[in-house]
């Protein structure tokens, strides 16, 4: 598709079904491309990895004192959108700078709309920078 900008990711995922359903939708909507994956924030943090425009982050079981490193530290691998069961309520009491929020389960649909949603954010933002 000409003129269409393609982007891409990391993914934050300890479970496998989780895992397989969110990289089936990225490939059947061809605009991302998986860049790297790891089962936890922790191995995010001890390994360098590569620069993203979107990291999927699944809100694993840990400590919250993790949730205060992703705001710093796993935003500079790129722009955060959460995955997980856990309510917006719960979600924005760990003070995570995040983009959008798929609560677990979420459909291709839904996957779509949120993916929309934030290539038009990426996109005024690289206007404005």
């Amino acid at each position: 598709m000409e003129g269409t900008k393609y982007y891409t990711c990391g993914i934050i995922e300890d479970e496998a079904l989780a895992y397989s359903l969110l990289e089936k939708y990225i490939l059947r909507m061809g605009l991302i491309e998986i860049k790297w994956s790891t089962p936890s924030v922790a191995d995010v943090l001890a390994d360098t990895h590569e620069k993203v425009d979107i990291v999927f982050l699944d809100l694993i079981n840990s400590p919250l004192s993790i949730y205060t490193k992703i705001d710093h530290e796993i935003n500079q691998y790129g722009n955060i959108i959460i995955t997980t069961a856990h309510n917006e309520k719960y979600v924005n009491t760990l003070g995570i700078d995040y983009l959008q929020l798929l609560n677990k389960p979420f459909s291709y649909k839904i996957f779509e709309e949120t993916i929309n949603e934030v290539m038009i954010q990426l996109q005024s933002v690289s206007k404005i920078a």
